[in-house]
């Protein structure tokens, strides 16, 4: 969800992009099924310079069992179809085709756009990638070295951390998240505060699990300034029914919980095993789609 307008798609369906105040939709491009394609992936972002809405189209080959990559652009009220972006894998600033083996094997950390730039995780590198929504050049931004140190395999090759980092919006700045509360009874986020200066502030929250009951998911901060989580369990705990996840709202001043009354819909398709994609905080807007 960016400015009011939302990216969206169903698995393996074609994708949209919504303005749920005026009720318009447009469907993008259809890709061309190729047996070469492992996966396809979308970044929505805005440009506050020039006023444009674009999608950054991710496209993940493996021809001849060598992973490859392409990026396409459409831009909204331009284009009628993708534009490739004339780039080479090897002339980036990140591991083009390291990301693609992480896209094909489900390791999406999601993305968030601010400041005119779309921003996500390269776990196996530990840098945050970024594109330019104006200029539509890549450039990366380096995680806290505490970051890498959570996240070095172990002494089996496997990650310290059982759950992968996501990248979201924490009061206007860019912010990782890091759940460790199936090891620990806390969860981690990063803020990059001045991002100028590279700057990250730590935060850790005591999760409101034991530990082993399940998994938390951040969605980022919403309008009064506190940290939205989707809480997942993996059966019955104390408080709390068995069925959709949970969602709370952290203060990060005091350091309190609240639990969110919100019933999720029949209609949402959210059941037990399903997690929440994607919840945002949204304002109404009337931005036309063409």
């Amino acid at each position: 969800s960016v400015h009011g307008l939302v990216c969206a798609s169903s698995r393996c369906g074609p994708v949209f992009i919504l303005n749920p105040s005026t009720q318009e939709s447009i469907e993008l491009p259809y890709i061309i099924e190729n047996y070469r394609l492992a996966s396809a992936t979308y970044n929505f972002g805005f440009s506050p310079l020039t006023n444009e809405y674009k999608v950054l189209q991710i496209l993940s080959f493996r021809p001849n069992s060598r992973s490859d990559i392409r990026f396409n652009v459409f831009t909204l009220g331009r284009d009628s179809s993708w534009r490739p972006l004339q780039v080479d894998p090897a002339d980036l600033p990140f591991d083009a085709r390291g990301h693609a083996y992480e896209i094909q094997n489900g390791r999406s950390t999601g993305c968030v756009c601010l400041n005119g730039a779309i921003h996500w995780i390269h776990e196996t590198q530990k840098m945050i990638v970024v594109f330019d929504v104006r200029e539509e050049t890549f450039r990366v931004v380096p995680l806290p070295e505490e970051y890498a140190q959570e996240f070095r395999p172990d002494n089996h090759g496997r990650n310290r951390v059982a759950c992968h980092a996501n990248v979201i919006e924490v009061e206007g700045c860019v912010g990782v998240f890091a759940d460790k509360s199936l090891r620990q009874n806390k969860i981690v986020l990063w803020i990059l505060k001045d991002y100028q200066n590279l700057v990250w502030v730590k935060e850790t929250i005591t999760a409101v699990m034991s530990i082993g009951e399940g998994y938390v998911k951040a969605l980022g901060t919403i309008h009064t300034g506190e940290l939205a989580l989707a809480l997942h369990f993996y059966g019955n705990s104390p408080g709390f029914d068995d069925g959709p996840p949970k969602l709370l709202l952290y203060n990060m001043e005091s350091k309190q919980y609240r639990i969110l009354d919100f019933v999720f819909p029949n209609n949402m398709g959210v059941a037990r095993g399903i997690p929440i994609k994607l919840i945002a905080s949204y304002d109404d807007s009337i931005v036309p789609l063409k």
